[in-house]
């Protein structure tokens, strides 16, 4: 409920970078207190809870963009011709990746040395996630269809991409206008003088 709140009145691309750094503090510092219960063998101790606290509030995070709002926004990304195909093969490759995450724990903890590296492991997926979220998922929030489309005409990268779509905007009203001039005759003959 609070996600339906947050979606209508704030940015996607907003929510999405603040959900993936909440994620990676939360993350990085449930690693940390990982670390230091394997470390100091702590077990009637109050930083003992600090992983389960953290993973709690990493759910939560999550659930305000980078959980929620991909999935939302398939549906605006996809043109129509291919939107039903592209939305089945996102959800199929979303799942398989959340399937394969799963799996690989065992492995990447050997592999890692700890089941802390492997929350830092995650923390900087979720760091890169905001990065890959800054520069180059486009905002559709409140943005029609044909925006969006055209957004995709003209543009790669979403940093910076605001200044340049009212710069392609204002570029094309001037050359409509400058063809609405053209089609207009300059010495109309009136119906009276024929």
């Amino acid at each position: 409920m609070v996600n339906t709140w947050l979606l209508r009145r704030y940015k996607r691309r907003v929510l999405c970078i603040i959900s993936a750094l909440g994620m990676a503090l939360c993350m990085g510092l449930s690693g940390y207190f990982t670390l230091v219960i394997k470390r100091d063998k702590i077990e009637n101790d109050p930083r003992a809870i600090g992983p389960v606290i953290c993973l709690l509030l990493y759910v939560c995070t999550s659930m305000i963009g980078m959980l929620t709002i991909p999935w939302t926004m398939t549906a605006e990304l996809f043109p129509t011709e291919i939107r039903g195909i592209a939305q089945s093969i996102s959800y199929a490759m979303a799942n398989t990746l959340m399937f394969a995450a799963v799996q690989s724990f065992r492995s990447l903890t050997d592999f890692l040395g700890g089941s802390y590296a492997i929350q830092w492991f995650f923390a900087g997926v979720s760091v890169g996630a905001a990065v890959f979220v800054w520069l180059l998922l486009p905002e559709t929030h409140g943005k029609k269809l044909s925006e969006i489309e055209e957004y995709f005409h003209t543009n790669f990268f979403a940093a910076g991409a605001d200044a340049k779509a009212k710069k392609h905007r204002a570029q094309k009203r001037a050359q409509q206008k400058a063809q609405n001039q053209a089609s207009v005759p300059l010495n109309p003959k009136r119906a009276d003088h024929v």
